[in-house]
């Protein structure tokens, strides 16, 4: 195969990939604004309906959109803080520091996406936490067991899957769906289905093949994937991690086999065959 060929192959590969990153970013997108449409519709007919109970719905229907659109607002500002305030307190770390922030600065551009906010918690989970209520706003997390356990090549994909996963949106519907979840914990057990739908609206093993093929190493993610697996860290000595399954990069309960018809150790030798 001479060169030419080879960087052309290089070329529709790249354009590929991307063409996937912007066809999910479009369902997401999709998914989003439906959601928040039915919401306010069905917010500002309950309005209605009670108004006119009460005799008042000429009132009742201009408040009750005045009132979807305060509650919309607020169900983003209670999904992101779901998450923050089960997040550790982060920690200041040069080394660390200077790592991540070194990885980012040079992947971010490469994927395609802005910098976005991100801290170091300490930790020895392996996990890397992406959330954020809008599209426009991600956030990531990073614990400093990833940081100091993993090598380059397996550092590099984890992050990547952080990035993919903001490339794509997908991390809006599961920051919205960890807090939904939650609320099921406390409340009516029919929206644990629900939540979990949506933060698997894309499949986290379609976002590993991705993420995999977009990493200069693509087998250091099942190399990365082995070492949670094995470590039992996620599960077994971070409690504060049941609070925040559904916007972990890759669950603990996906990896530690948890979850009813998930193939973990399949999904690892998937990505170990790329």
């Amino acid at each position: 195969m001479t060169r030419t060929f080879q960087r052309r192959a290089s070329e529709l590969e790249i354009s590929s990939l991307r063409d996937e990153h912007e066809f999910y970013a479009s369902q997401v997108a999709r998914t989003i604004r439906t959601q928040k449409v039915v919401a306010f519709i069905a917010i500002t007919l309950a309005i209605g309906i009670i108004g006119s109970v009460l005799g008042r719905a000429y009132y009742a229907v201009p408040f009750g959109v005045v009132l979807a659109g305060i509650a919309l607002w607020v169900e983003d500002w209670l999904a992101l803080r779901a998450v923050e305030k089960n997040l550790p307190t982060a920690t200041v770390d040069r080394q660390a520091s200077e790592r991540l922030s070194s990885m980012i600065d040079w992947l971010c551009p490469a994927i395609g996406v802005e910098v976005p906010e991100y801290k170091i918690i300490q930790s020895d989970a392996f996990e890397v936490i992406v959330y954020g209520s809008r599209p426009s706003k991600p956030r990531l997390a990073v614990t400093t067991g990833v940081i100091s356990a993993f090598d380059v090549m397996e550092f590099e994909a984890m992050i990547t899957v952080a990035l993919v996963k903001i490339k794509e949106r997908s991390f809006v519907l599961s920051t919205h769906a960890n807090w939904v979840w939650l609320i099921s914990l406390r409340g009516p057990k029919f929206l644990v289905r629900f939540a979990w739908n949506l933060a698997n609206k894309i499949p986290p093993e379609d976002i590993d093949l991705r993420s995999a093929r977009t990493t200069r190493y693509p087998p250091a993610l099942a190399s990365a994937y082995e070492k949670i697996l094995l470590s039992g860290a996620n599960t077994n000595q971070e409690p504060w991690l049941n609070r925040l399954a559904l916007v972990c990069v890759d669950p603990g309960k996906y990896l530690s086999g948890k979850v009813d018809g998930v193939d973990c150790f399949g999904r690892i030798q998937m990505l170990q065959e790329l």
